[in-house]
């Protein structure tokens, strides 16, 4: 039976083939098994249990012939140990000699099969079709949420952006820098090894760390020379109003603290509320580093851009006092490895995953 807490967790941590095959082995007391699903035209593995061919792959000719002859007839296919075994893989030499295939239904339309193989005990029974029917019908719900959630994600996504733009719009010379920001912020979160959720909240926080600008007057964001006390109160505003603007959306609430804190200083120093050390959110920590790094590259209206060389230095100066010296260090290494090209920095990921830390832990016992 799934819990509250694993169908939450299977939402919005992208897992929901792999926790409909898992249950489907666990009913049919199965050795082993697979989800395939077709994408675009193109018949895949979605989740594997001791199998060869691993997620992303095309399944085997056996497995491929197997879920074409239940798509074609939208009705289940069970082989018994009597008959020959079947070779899984034939690399590896692994073989299975019984198994059960199960359509899985959407819209009145085959869209994947469940595949498990070899029973513990006996052959797979008309007992273990009908669980494995059940649970199809489950599953084609939770799929079908789950493309909703991807699709909400999508145009939530695109919405941050917009925003994003609406603050390079208004101040020419952060074209770009949000961007750049962000991408810098999940690399080092990922070098921190920061959860899932904290890396999600890094980098969105990092995209949006500017966003209260929009309630700064233009005068102030673009004036050439030093700004008066009065002006840079003004300016330092603009985490209170980033903060107070992102605050009122449930799901963004943990990215607002760290819009808050961002310019929060490591002895304390900083603003808005001087909060000092460990009190600081690491996400903002992150994003202050990295924002510091950026804003000082950057050519800004009142000042000529730093050589990065310069900037480094600049990081470990003030490291210890304005920056966490730790994050310092994982900065540095992210941005090397972000302006070296590096393929494996990923984009900021689903947001629905900082709320499901929220939902699980709802859904767990006290």
């Amino acid at each position: 039976i799934m819990s509250a807490r694993e169908i939450h967790r299977a939402l919005y941590t992208d897992n929901i083939y792999r926790l409909i095959l898992e249950t489907a082995v666990s009913v049919t007391s199965a050795q082993r098994g697979c989800f395939l699903r077709s994408v675009d035209g193109r018949v895949e593995v979605a989740a594997a249990i001791d199998v060869h061919p691993a997620v992303g792959d095309r399944p085997s000719p056996f497995m491929s012939a197997i879920a074409e002859r239940v798509r074609t007839r939208g009705t289940p296919m069970r082989w018994a140990e009597r008959a020959p075994a079947f070779e899984l893989d034939t690399a590896s030499g692994d073989v299975f000699t019984n198994g059960l295939a199960t359509p899985v239904l959407l819209h009145g339309r085959v869209d994947g099969v469940i595949l498990v193989l070899d029973r513990v005990r006996n052959a797979f029974d008309a007992n273990d079709e009908d669980n494995l029917l059940v649970l199809g019908g489950e599953a084609a719900v939770a799929i079908q949420n789950a493309r909703l959630r991807d699709e909400i994600h999508g145009a939530f996504v695109t919405t941050l952006a917009l925003l994003a733009d609406l603050v390079e719009a208004k101040d020419p010379y952060t074209r770009g820098h949000c961007e750049r920001v962000s991408r810098y912020a999940r690399a080092t979160a990922r070098r921190l090894k920061l959860s899932d959720a904290q890396q999600q909240v890094a980098c969105y926080a990092a995209l949006l760390h500017d966003i209260g600008k929009i309630g700064i007057s233009d005068d102030i964001l673009n004036k050439a020379g030093p700004l008066t006390p009065q002006e840079r109160a003004r300016m330092q505003d603009h985490v209170r109003i980033g903060n107070a603007l992102l605050g009122k959306v449930p799901i963004l609430r943990d990215v607002a603290d760290v819009v808050l804190r961002h310019h929060e200083w490591y002895d304390g120093r900083g603003y808005p509320d001087g909060v000092a050390g460990d009190a600081i959110p690491i996400e903002a920590r992150v994003v202050s580093v990295v924002d510091a790094y950026c804003a000082m590259i950057d050519e800004r209206s009142y000042k000529e851009p730093f050589t990065e060389e310069d900037a480094r230095a600049e990081l470990h100066r003030w490291a210890g006092t304005q920056f966490d010296p730790r994050v310092v260090e994982a900065a540095l290494e992210a941005i090397d490895a972000v302006d070296g090209g590096s393929t494996d920095i990923g984009e900021c990921g689903p947001l629905p995953s900082i709320l499901a830390r929220r939902l699980i832990e709802m859904a767990s016992p006290p």
